[in-house]
């Protein structure tokens, strides 16, 4: 078996070298690294190139957002197995070990994702049990064997219930099929396929076009998640990130439905769907201070969507923000986290 290694990098001079290194140094090496720069401004191109023919480098032609990036490496890919790593996360020692031997034990393994352990900027463990390690918590205390496990996760993929993708999940390429895949998403519109910052897309339209491949998962690994300024998850501190964040994150679940429309996802898949828009929408309902909008999406999603934690986050959220006002409740929620 051969695998490849697509590397995500867009403006992360200061992370880019550790997981690049975190590649290098795996008990099983690589067959093949594969950098794509998605139009860097700093000195990201100049560390990867330092690296040599350790790698290969990719530039995209325009800044095109981590989809369309992803695409490209995983097209430029040879290997059997594609494994993502995002250029500000790294990779415990022994994943590529760990991926080979699933993939050998399994032929039927279509996806492969692993566990995750939240780090600051400088790689200091923050231990953060997140929403992601609760589900797969019960998924593995609940499934009776690999064939109900890989159902369990399907449903939790197809539902966004907490599947870590990004840095943690590795594919087989000849069941993708990325022609269709692009034929789909073309009809998204460039301009908002370059919001879609997150290749969660990705994994729902494996899942729907592969039914009788088999998802998996493995404790025996990790990759360290960097929560740092620029991240996905850190640095919505005034109103105008924190919309900027909520509208790019409706945007790629504005795609993620589309893929499940276009392959057959069952309408409680899509209903689902439909909820985690409106919660985008609370958001910037919120943060807008559009406050009759916020209060109406609030009561359809506490009556239909939310579970008791995330009904009283959002609760606190609701009203801290309507009394505080969004500045001073984002500044309050930085210092607190």
């Amino acid at each position: 078996m051969r695998i490849s290694v697509v590397v995500l990098v867009f403006n992360l001079e200061p992370y880019i070298a550790q997981a690049i290194h975190s590649v290098l140094g795996q008990t099983r090496m690589a067959d093949e690294v594969i950098v794509v720069d998605d139009c860097s401004t700093d000195r990201s191109s100049d560390i990867v190139k330092g690296f040599g023919d350790q790698v290969s480098y990719l530039r995209t032609p325009t800044n095109s957002g981590a989809l369309l990036a992803a695409l490209e490496g995983v097209k430029a890919a040879t290997a059997d197995v594609v494994c993502m790593l995002d250029g500000d996360d790294y990779w415990a020692a022994n994943k590529l070990e760990v991926v080979e031997r699933e993939f050998v034990a399994d032929p039927e393994l279509m996806l492969l994702s692993h566990d995750h352990v939240r780090v600051d900027e400088y790689g200091t463990d923050l231990g953060i049990q997140d929403n992601t390690h609760r589900n797969i918590a019960s998924i593995l205390k609940r499934a009776t064997s690999p064939d109900d496990l890989s159902t369990l996760l399907r449903e939790t993929i197809l539902q966004q219930k907490g599947y870590w993708l990004g840095s943690a999940y590795s594919f087989r390429k000849s069941l993708f099929d990325i022609a269709k895949f692009e034929r789909q998403i073309a009809d998204f519109g460039l301009d908002r396929l370059r919001q879609t910052y997150l290749d969660l897309v990705i994994a729902p339209f494996l899942v729907l076009t592969n039914p009788l491949s088999r998802v998996g998962y493995t404790p025996d690994t990790s990759f360290l998640y960097r929560i740092h300024e620029k991240a996905s998850l850190a640095g919505n501190v005034t109103p105008e990130k924190a919309l900027k964040s909520a509208i790019k994150g409706r945007t790629i679940n504005e795609l993620i439905e589309l893929i499940l429309r276009r392959n057959g996802a069952t309408s409680a898949h899509l209903h689902r769907r439909e909820l985690i828009l409106r919660e985008y929408d609370f958001l910037l309902a919120l943060y807008r201070r559009h406050w009759s909008e916020a209060a109406r999406l609030y009561l359809r999603l506490a009556l239909r969507h939310w579970n008791r934690a995330e009904l009283k986050k959002e609760t606190v959220r609701l009203l801290a923000v309507r009394i505080l006002g969004p500045d001073k409740f984002l500044r309050v929620k930085e210092r607190h986290s």
